[in-house]
């Protein structure tokens, strides 16, 4: 289960992003919204909405990455070529 994901210097996401299944305070109101996984709470949903051009293929090329980390437990290569091309600093980063 993913519970947190954050990204930096990859694609799009220069800098750091999160992407978490944590509710806040809004949903201690709403208890058909989370469930308890051990000593915390997540939320049972999350949806991934935005403007053209902000990220959100990004995002899901991201947890594909994930993905292959965890199925294959070693580093796909190539990762040179997604980081974030648009500062020159975190080029060589």
């Amino acid at each position: 289960m993913l519970i947190r994901l954050v990204i930096n210097n990859f694609l799009s996401f220069g800098e750091e992003r999160e992407f978490n299944m944590l509710p806040n305070e809004r949903y201690a109101k709403l208890p058909n919204h989370k469930y308890a996984v051990g000593p915390i709470s997540v939320l049972k949903l999350a949806a991934i909405y935005g403007a053209n051009a902000a990220g959100k293929s990004n995002l899901i090329k991201a947890l594909n990455l994930l993905k292959s980390f965890v199925n294959q437990k070693k580093l796909p290569t190539g990762l040179g070529e997604m980081r974030f091309r648009f500062d020159d600093e975190l080029r060589d980063r």
